[in-house]
C-alpha cells in the first residue's frame, strides 16, 4: 500500500465526507471489491439490490473524482453488472482503511461468498481472488478449496512458487480450525499438492518437503480407506 500523506489524506476524506450517506457506503463497500468494483458484489455487500448500489455507484462517479464507469461484465451465473473502477488507488486505500476491522471483515466476507456464487462454474478465473475475500473475511473453511484451485491454476501456469505461497496461506488457515474429518480431507488434499510444488522451488532435500510427506502420511491413515480427496 502507498503512505498516504495527512494533507493528502485529509483532502480525499474531504471528498468521501461531502458524499450522501448511502453513496460513501457504497464507495467504502467498493474499495473492499477491489480497485475496479462490481456493483453486484458492491450489493452483496450492503445487502442491498443491484440497482441500488449501482445507483449509488454512479452518483459517486458523477459527482466526485473518486469512481469511474467501466465496461459492464457478465458473470458466469448469468449476472449482468456495472462496473466502476477508481481513479487512483488512494482513493481505493483511504476508503478501505477508514472502514472499522470487524466491518471491514463483514464486507470481505459478503462479497467473497457472491464471488464464489457467481463463478461457481468457473471457479479458477477468480479463485484467487474469491479466496483472499473469504480469508480475510474469517470464513477459513471456506477460503480454502478456493486457494487450491488458486494454486491449480499457478501449477498448471508452471507457476510453481506461487502455488506454495498459496498452498501454505491454505495450510496455516487450515490450523485454525478443529480437527474434524473435513478439516482432515481438505488439510490431505493441500499437502498432496505442496510437497511436489515444493520440490519444484526448494528441491528434495528442503526439510519442508519432507514434513509435508510425513504430515500426509499421517493424515492419510486417519482417513477411511475409500476416501477420496478430492
Amino acid at each position: 500500500a502507498e503512505v498516504v500523506g495527512e494533507d493528502l489524506r485529509a483532502l480525499i476524506g474531504n471528498q468521501v465526507a461531502a458524499l450522501d450517506p448511502a453513496d460513501r457506503e457504497a464507495a467504502a463497500a467498493a474499495s473492499v471489491a477491489g480497485t475496479a468494483a462490481p456493483a453486484a458484489a458492491v450489493a452483496a455487500a450492503l445487502g442491498v439490490e443491484d440497482e441500488d448500489a449501482e445507483a449509488a455507484m454512479r452518483r459517486v462517479a458523477e459527482r466526485s473524482a473518486i469512481l469511474s464507469a467501466r465496461a459492464p461484465a457478465r458473470w458466469p451465473d448469468g449476472t449482468h453488472t456495472a462496473l466502476f473502477a477508481f481513479r487512483h488507488s488512494l482513493y481505493q486505500q483511504v476508503l478501505y482503511d477508514s472502514l472499522p476491522l470487524q466491518r471491514r471483515a463483514r464486507v470481505h466476507a459478503r462479497i467473497g461468498a457472491r464471488l464464489a456464487t457467481a463463478f461457481a462454474s468457473e471457479p479458477a478465473s477468480h479463485a484467487a481472488e474469491i479466496a483472499r475475500h473469504l480469508a480475510e473475511g474469517g470464513q477459513a473453511r471456506e477460503a480454502v478449496p478456493w486457494l487450491l484451485a488458486a494454486a491449480d491454476v499457478a501449477l498448471g501456469r508452471s507457476g510453481h512458487a506461487e502455488a506454495v505461497d498459496l498452498l501454505e496461506h491454505a495450510g496455516r488457515l487450515l490450523a485454525r480450525l478443529e480437527e474434524d474429518g473435513d478439516r482432515i480431507r481438505l488439510e490431505a488434499r493441500t499437502l498432496d499438492m505442496l510437497a511436489p510444488a515444493l520440490i519444484a522451488v526448494r528441491g528434495w532435500a528442503a526439510p519442508e518437503v519432507r514434513e509435508a510427506y510425513e504430515r500426509a502420511l499421517e493424515l492419510c491413515r486417519l482417513l477411511p480407506d475409500e476416501t477420496p480427496l478430492e
